[in-house]
């Protein structure tokens, strides 16, 4: 007997931009079509007792809004064979919602139960965020299977949340490779962003999260500038954390590298490899990161990469890259100085990075996402997979 193809339904957080967790549910709905795959996508709307709770969050001072929309409790499901919930804090519809078919969901990271009790990287700002999320964190018990983005991400969710191995499966995001490639910049791309032929630019692209380690790049920046007046640090990202954005403006001033960093609020997806291409480098210097898109992007570009010795950054960096350590500043220096001194390790590391970068072709994460999503729905069936 022939089964039809299963059809797959997305539910993404409403969420715009350049983050994470918006681009893995926008691409993997985009692979998903162009792969022939049927795939429609989804977000779970706030219900009439949610607008209710939102008013009095008002009065109490907290944005019930925002949780409710990292943490939803309902959600309209059209008719699918499988849903796939494509972030962890959407674990609470497992707890709320009743699903008639197959669950899965994909852990990009569990960093916020990681560090909770690090008062520098802990991110919930509200009592009522750190126990939806442990909430959220429980949902994930009930899905039919987990994808984890990283063997990083998958091991804490097995050592951490005490998830069976088995229930557990690794499949990395994808990068648009005909999007994210080697290219000319053109001279007006380079004017819109004030970007100057002759400065060498040393490229960071994310938030201002605590976690990001930023303060110990602006240090490591100002090592190298003792060395090489012609960089520049270009920091790519909205302001994201209003306070610690403030701190790392007033300490490039007291470093003296203030006119040397520049910050660029938003740069949108079109213009974003040609700013990776108009870079010398791209650091990323995260003390934690369940994956790191900027790695594979850079790398799709021919752009050498500095990466923290951490977390899942030297599983996707392979040995197509410079490994840092994150809490030395001068040892971040010395990465960046390594690629900036030698331009044979340059071209080196731009070949194995173009290379490396086709590890993630989404063509390979389809292959996979199918084959889990046909493993479910033959385990549900009781067939042979």
């Amino acid at each position: 007997m022939v089964i039809p193809a299963p059809h797959i339904h997305i539910l993404a957080k409403p969420t715009s931009g350049t983050s994470g967790t918006a681009r893995y549910a926008r691409d993997l709905h985009r692979m998903l079509r162009a792969h022939g795959v049927a795939a429609s996508i989804g977000s779970p709307a706030p219900t009439p007792r949610s607008y209710a709770l939102r008013r009095i969050g008002q009065r109490a001072g907290a944005d019930l809004g925002a949780f409710f929309a990292s943490y939803p409790v309902r959600a309209t499901l059209p008719p699918a064979d499988l849903y796939h919930l494509t972030t962890q804090t959407m674990g609470t519809l497992l707890l709320t919602q009743r699903f008639l078919r197959p669950v899965i969901v994909t852990v990009l990271d569990i960093i916020p139960a990681l560090v909770g009790h690090d008062p520098l990287l802990n991110t919930h700002r509200h009592a009522l965020d750190r126990w939806c999320y442990q909430l959220a964190l429980l949902g994930l018990r009930r899905a039919a299977r987990l994808i984890a983005i990283s063997e990083y991400t998958r091991t804490t969710l097995i050592d951490t949340l005490g998830i069976a191995p088995e229930q557990v499966q690794v499949v990395y995001p994808a990068v648009d490779l005909s999007h994210f490639r080697p290219c000319a910049v053109p001279d007006a791309v380079r004017q819109v962003y004030g970007l100057q032929p002759a400065t060498r630019y040393l490229l960071y692209v994310g938030s201002d999260d605590p976690r990001k380690n930023l303060p110990r790049l602006l240090q490591a920046f100002a090592l190298v500038q003792q060395q090489h007046a012609d960089t520049c640090l270009l920091l790519v990202g909205a302001a994201q954390f209003p306070q610690a954005r403030q701190h790392l403006q007033t300490l490039a001033k007291t470093l003296g590298i203030a006119r040397r960093v520049r910050w660029l609020e938003y740069v949108p997806e079109a213009d974003l490899p040609l700013v990776y291409n108009a870079s010398t480098l791209l650091v990323l210097p995260a003390l934690y990161e369940g994956f790191g898109y900027p790695i594979v992007e850079a790398m799709a570009c021919g752009v050498p990469v500095v990466a923290a010795r951490a977390t899942a950054l030297p599983e996707v960096i392979g040995d197509a890259g410079e490994l840092c350590d994150p809490t030395d500043p001068a040892d971040i220096a010395r990465a960046m100085l390594a690629i900036l001194d030698d331009r044979a390790y340059a071209a080196v590391l731009r070949a194995a990075g173009l290379v490396r970068a086709q590890y993630f072709a989404p063509e390979r994460a389809v292959t996979h996402m199918r084959s889990l999503y046909h493993s479910c729905l033959s385990a549900m069936r009781g067939t042979p997979t």
